[in-house]
């Protein structure tokens, strides 16, 4: 890495000027720019100058112009040249008279010149190339497709949740979910077929029914044995045999009051917690030293029980996950042809859509390289 001298870089090939904030990065791409006008005379159109916001541009664009401004004065007049404008006078000295009418040239027509906001580029190169990326030469620029990602999230709302399957189902009556809600999830990837998403293993209907029928079976036998031998399996749970601070009589008469109402049917909050003191593993772990651990066949019923009730929770998890990734994949397949019947393209189109142009069709890439001979790029 060197330190940049704008009046001494080589103004072909790559150059790639590394620079924060306030440090002159618009002062020195526009002195790059008189050293194009005067030193290859390119004219202002065949200059693309890029930047990210309007105003950056509208910035830009002024400082250019007034760059080339005090450059004519000076090449009108040497004797007025000061600083930077001196040292390019003594660069590209004033007796050769055509700097000067390239200058002139370059602020006479210098509304043609191509300063453009990256969106601005794409559109004005896939305007001026409709026929050839197969775009209307009347598409309408639209900042907000928010009513029509609206209706379409409705659409796949209406088609997927009329008649929900089971898994379906599953996230209605567990989450709180809505076509709004769903469409928040996945605003910020639609419009960039470049984001890959990553799902998880999608889970089927079927698998989800199977699942749920586990469950209820183990379910309903460990809810059986409890009503038969409820006395016993507590007594089982001797706080002289384990961990007191865990299985003390408050605690387990707590864990026992939420059993009864799983067991009952209802659908009790983060039940693996009180399911899992239940279980064989973790009362053995938690047998103290010198103790034989607690044995009963509805410890080993809770353990099925746990992992059936996990792997609900997991296929609930992945099927809400699941109806977004479906949802982005059809609003990614029926936003762009919504659009293109209306002639409308958003921003992120236009990217897109110069991106595909340029891969399908070199001989446009040839084009644009040929018309804009330099890009100085803001970034």
């Amino acid at each position: 890495m060197q330190p940049l001298r704008p009046l001494e870089i080589p103004l072909d090939g790559k150059n790639l000027i590394q620079a924060s904030a306030g440090t002159g990065k618009t002062w020195t791409i526009s002195l790059l720019y008189l050293r194009l006008i005067i030193e290859q005379q390119l004219t202002v159109d065949q200059l693309l100058v890029v930047t990210y916001t309007r105003a950056a541009t509208e910035e830009l664009r002024e400082r250019i112009r007034a760059r080339l401004k005090v450059a004519v004065a000076a090449y009108e007049n040497p004797a007025s040249a000061k600083g930077e404008y001196q040292d390019l006078l003594d660069l590209y000295p004033p007796d050769d008279e055509h700097r000067l009418w390239y200058l002139r040239r370059a602020l006479l027509s210098f509304d043609e010149a191509a300063v453009f906001t990256i969106h601005g580029f794409c559109q004005r190169a896939l305007q001026e190339n409709a026929f050839d990326v197969g775009l209307p030469f009347d598409s309408e620029l639209v900042q907000d497709e928010a009513d029509m990602q609206i209706a379409l999230a409705d659409q796949f709302w209406q088609r997927r949740m009329l008649e929900p399957d089971a898994l379906d189902l599953s996230v209605l009556q567990s989450e709180s979910v809505t076509p709004d809600s769903l469409l928040g999830n996945v605003r910020n990837f639609i419009g960039k077929p470049y984001l890959l998403p990553v799902r998880a293993e999608p889970v089927t209907a079927d698998a989800f029914s199977a699942a749920q029928q586990n469950y209820q079976s183990t379910l309903t036998n460990a809810a059986l044995m409890w009503e038969q031998q409820k006395g016993k399996i507590l007594e089982t749970l001797s706080p002289e045999v384990l961990n007191k601070t865990v299985y003390a009589p408050q605690k387990i008469a707590e864990a026992a009051t939420v059993l009864e109402m799983l067991f009952s049917g209802v659908d009790v909050k983060d039940a693996q917690k009180t399911l899992i003191k239940f279980t064989v593993a973790y009362i053995q772990s938690k047998t103290k030293k010198g103790q034989l651990v607690p044995e009963h066949m509805f410890f080993e019923l809770c353990e099925n029980l746990l992992q059936h009730y996990e792997a609900l929770q997991d296929m609930q998890k992945n099927a809400l996950e699941q109806l977004r990734f479906d949802l982005l994949v059809f609003l990614q397949k029926e936003l762009p042809e919504s659009k293109r019947k209306a002639g409308l393209l958003a921003f992120d189109d236009l990217l897109v859509n110069l991106q595909e142009a340029l891969e399908l069709r070199p001989s446009l890439a040839e084009a644009l390289a040929e018309r804009y001979q330099v890009a100085l790029i803001d970034e």
